[in-house]
């Protein structure tokens, strides 16, 4: 059993050697599907062309923490790409979708910008007794909740039962 010493995660594929490097992107050209470590592993030149050799170590290299924090930030990389492409995609959705798809489009800019905007129609239903009560239920939401208040403030009469009969 081979066993590897704990080394600092790369910052990026530069970090590892050549053929560790052509393993990686290969693993991720292939998507990182069940077994294609081992074609990975033969590609970048692992196991001298002998599939059970390029299987044993690429098995190995799955278990390399080094390897695997570069595989992690190349997912991460392409993560944050189809991001920019998904952002694009909607705001080209808002601009010149069908009505219903651009109204849906502005929201889930809106949600993933700003966090979702209360309807003008929800009532906050908080208890409040005063003015500053209100003013500080919405220096909360602003300044830790991202959900809008829409309330009406409405005094609150100190009536005892006695002052109702």
């Amino acid at each position: 059993m081979t066993q590897f010493t704990r080394l600092p995660a790369p910052t990026s594929l530069d970090d590892l050697n050549t053929k560790q490097k052509a393993f990686v992107e290969r693993f991720m050209e292939l998507g990182g599907a069940k077994g294609c470590e081992v074609d990975a592993a033969l590609d970048a030149g692992y196991g001298g062309g002998v599939r059970d050799k390029a299987a044993r170590q690429a098995r190995d290299m799955m278990k390399n923490p080094r390897i695997l924090a570069a595989i992690r930030l190349a997912v991460a990389d392409k993560f944050t790409s189809a991001s920019v492409i998904a952002a694009n995609t909607l705001i080209e959705l808002a601009e010149s979708g069908p009505a219903n798809v651009r109204l849906q489009a502005a929201r889930d800019i809106i949600d993933r910008g700003v966090g979702p905007v209360m309807s003008r129609s929800a009532h906050l239903h908080a208890k409040v007794e005063t003015i500053e009560d209100y003013l500080d239920e919405l220096d909360r939401t602003e300044n830790g909740d991202r959900d809008a208040i829409d309330a009406d403030f409405e005094p609150v009469s100190h009536q005892t039962d006695a002052d109702s009969e």
